[in-house]
């Protein structure tokens, strides 16, 4: 079914507001989402790394990883909890012009009478007791999903805002999704774009994002989290989190957390895949080197059905347990 895009309420605008340059920059609403782009100077490798300190109107340092959005652009994201003046200062490794040493700042503003809940009330995290989900605000957040693995990969962008509209009228607040591809169902997204080309040493290809950052951004309007499956792990060739190396693995999952880790999200870094032995050690090691000594939004392990592979698996960067009731269970 298709229909024209409907038309945004006023106050979910504000969730999207951006840098347009870094010289100049709009007022990002608090807990919405500010992102900036730079261009380098000259031809550069597109593993260049860059980085942004951002320093807070009270003097607070925040440090988050950019990423290259193709030919000689790279951008940052990141989501102000503190209204005011923010600061920030970028740096490259190798140090380019475009990239290295570029200073901007911008105003962010709380969004009052906002209709969407994060705005209202902050990003989702684990309360102080461990034992369920709140918003920085303290408000409860009650996670009522939907599972719709290949919508963000195959849906036409009407049929998305659809869908999404439909699962908040029908108060929904979660929707879970595969986030790469390929994987064991999508080969390709609607567009005939991957996540990446290669195996031993992987090309990430920026075109596949555009359409993930537009999905992603409309389960946000609709004041519903996005809960991303980084990379499927069940047995299979066809599966990068089970034939990705190592280390591909983790570079690969850091791309993911630099371009979507100031959206509302709870991060899936592995589906449906085995977490005892072997298995188990590898995604411990990929979750440290891709969560670790970095702030980032809660996250929680999908397992295969009828397993329970989480007593040793207590990982410092793991926030939430799954379980998966389905393929066969009694």
């Amino acid at each position: 079914m298709h229909r024209p895009p409907m038309k945004p309420h006023p106050m979910l605008y504000c969730l999207l507001l951006v840098a347009r340059s870094a010289g100049a920059a709009e007022p990002v609403a608090l807990w919405g989402r500010w992102s900036a782009n730079f261009t380098a100077a000259t031809t550069v490798s597109p593993e260049t790394e860059l980085t942004v300190a951002l320093t807070s109107p009270g003097g607070r340092l925040h440090v988050v990883a950019g990423f290259w959005d193709g030919a000689g652009r790279w951008a940052a994201r990141f989501m102000p909890d503190e209204a005011g003046r923010w600061r920030y200062r970028t740096r490259s490794e190798p140090k380019a012009s475009g990239l290295d040493g570029v200073e901007g700042t911008f105003e962010c503003r709380p969004a009052d009478g906002a209709a969407n809940r994060f705005l209202r009330h902050g990003r989702v995290r684990v309360a102080s007791s461990g034992r369920y989900l709140e918003h920085v605000d303290g408000t409860p957040f009650f996670w009522l999903g939907d599972t719709v693995w290949n919508g963000p990969l195959l849906s036409a962008a009407a049929d998305w805002d659809v869908f999404l509209e439909d699962r908040a009228s029908k108060r929904f607040t979660a929707i879970q999704f595969v986030m790469t591809a390929p994987w064991r169902t999508a080969p390709v997204d609607a567009d005939g774009h991957v996540a990446f080309t290669g195996r031993e040493r992987i090309q990430i290809q920026p075109a596949f994002f555009a359409r993930m950052d537009a999905r992603v951004d409309a389960i946000n309007a609709q004041g519903l989290l996005a809960v991303p499956v980084m990379l499927w792990a069940i047995r299979g060739a066809e599966n990068p989190g089970f034939s990705l190396p190592e280390d591909q693995a983790v570079r690969l999952g850091r791309y993911l957390q630099a371009r979507y880790g100031a959206h509302h999200v709870v991060w899936i870094p592995a589906g449906d895949g085995t977490y005892t032995g072997e298995f188990a050690e590898r995604w411990k090691r990929i979750g440290r080197a891709v969560f670790g000594g970095v702030e980032h939004a809660p996250t929680v392990m999908h397992p295969a059905g009828m397993q329970w592979p989480f007593d040793g698996f207590d990982e410092p960067w793991m926030d939430l347990i799954g379980y998966q009731s389905g393929h066969g269970d009694d």
